[in-house]
């Protein structure tokens, strides 16, 4: 069973060459906790407290930006059954500086941008020794420039992070991007960049499963394909086809599994990880914004590998919970304020074991909903229904987590005008 509450508000204002925006978000949620024989007392209650601006002012050619939040959060775990009753809390801050500007170089027309970055927080937990403190600064570049019909990418990024465990971590992450017009309605593009991602506060300090020790991802990704759009009066197309590959250094990955204290998510490293794969997307629509009929697709192909220990059973082997391969269709009618749509997805066998030997079967889960708007003077009602799991499928994403049978879910929202 599950608890929600859920308090959210905005106000945006804007003042001749500023605009600004301020937002809050505070929620309040319990849970049961699930447990291999069926039957749990054990609860998990999250509550999470979030504000956040965002302000932007205009100085002559130059624009900029100025935004930032501030969180704070507890994460309760409850189990009579072990005699544990932990509350957890996390406070997490984070400031960022950006200017850009649009600039002539030569014969070219480039859009630059620059700036600063800093976050930092801090952890307590009854398996915490002391309070855990993490903070990061970053500088980064990048720019948009345009010779013709070729578009390049630049970026620049310095990341500094401080580690709770001591140790300090330091990053230069150049990357490259192009985008080459062919002919009218199709382009060809490619990048290549250097990886790095430290792991964030949530991975070293989520209790339960957080990893303070874990090391940030380094590596290599590229990748390079072909884009195309057509249109005929009412009738437009798309299409895209990439391929992509990365080769990743102690990449992070949270993994579900049984622990001395219960079942649970967490984060670990793994040495050295391959990922090669294509993708396929296409979508055609027919109509107006008003009436309107629509059809899309997309397919992935995805062969992620575990390259850390030749002498290990693991080498080799497909990572845990990546499918080999993802589809997906959708259809969509609209008819002024009606819209009826369907949706189909095809998750392939992921595998559960790291030696390959276990793995979770190929699922197809079809989707349908009808939707309507009604305009009462100053405001707007939107009423939805959706059946989920329409062919009553059998699966589960997670070992041992099946996943919701056929169900109905019915949404009202009210809004002003």
């Amino acid at each position: 069973d599950v608890q929600r509450d859920a308090l959210f508000g905005r106000v945006s204002s804007e003042i001749g060459r500023w605009r600004g925006t301020a937002g809050l978000l505070a929620t309040d949620s319990e849970r049961g906790i699930f447990a291999f024989s069926g039957v749990s007392q054990a609860r998990q209650t999250d509550r999470a407290l979030r504000v956040w601006t965002d302000h932007a002012l205009r100085l002559g050619g130059t624009r900029v930006r100025v935004g930032g939040l501030a969180q704070r959060s507890s994460l309760r775990y409850l189990s009579p059954a072990s005699g544990l009753d932990e509350t957890g809390q996390t406070e997490a801050a984070s400031l960022r500086i950006e200017a850009d500007r649009a600039v002539r170089l030569g014969s070219g027309r480039w859009h630059l941008a620059a700036g600063v970055e800093a976050r930092g927080g801090r952890a307590e937990h009854p398996s915490l020794t002391e309070d855990a403190q993490e903070t990061a600064q970053a500088v980064f570049a990048s720019a948009v420039g345009q010779h013709g019909p070729l578009h390049l990418y630049p970026a620049l990024r310095l990341d500094r992070v401080a580690a709770p465990t001591g140790e300090t971590l330091t990053a230069l992450s150049p990357h490259l991007g192009l985008n080459l017009h062919v002919l009218s309605g199709l382009w060809l593009k490619a990048s290549a960049g250097r990886a790095f991602r430290a792991p964030t506060f949530n991975d070293r300090f989520w209790m339960p499963g957080g990893a303070p020790a874990l090391r940030p991802e380094r590596g290599w990704t590229a990748d390079a394909g072909a884009a195309a759009e057509a249109r005929l009066g009412p009738l437009a197309a798309t299409a895209e086809a990439t391929v992509f590959a990365s080769a990743l250094a102690d990449q992070i990955v949270w993994r579900p599994g049984r622990f001395d204290d219960g079942f649970y998510w967490a984060p670990q490293n793994i040495g050295q990880t391959r990922t090669r794969g294509a993708e396929f997307s296409a979508r055609l629509r027919l109509g107006t914004a008003r009436r309107f009929a629509e059809v899309g697709g997309l397919m992935t192909w995805t062969d992620a590998r575990d390259r850390t220990d030749p002498e290990a059973s693991s080498f080799d082997q497909r990572l845990l919970y990546v499918p080999d391969r993802l589809v997906r269709a959708d259809l969509a009618l609209g008819a002024g304020p009606l819209r009826l749509d369907a949706g189909l997805e095809h998750t392939g066998a992921r595998a559960t074991a790291a030696d390959g030997t276990a793995r979770l079967p190929p699922a197809t889960v079809v989707d349908a909903g009808l939707s309507g708007r009604l305009r009462v003077g100053p405001a707007a009602a939107v009423l939805a229904v959706r059946l989920e799991n329409l062919l009553d499928a059998r699966y589960a994403l997670v070992r041992q987590y099946p996943m919701p049978p056929r169900h109905v879910r019915v949404r009202l929202t009210l809004s002003s005008l």
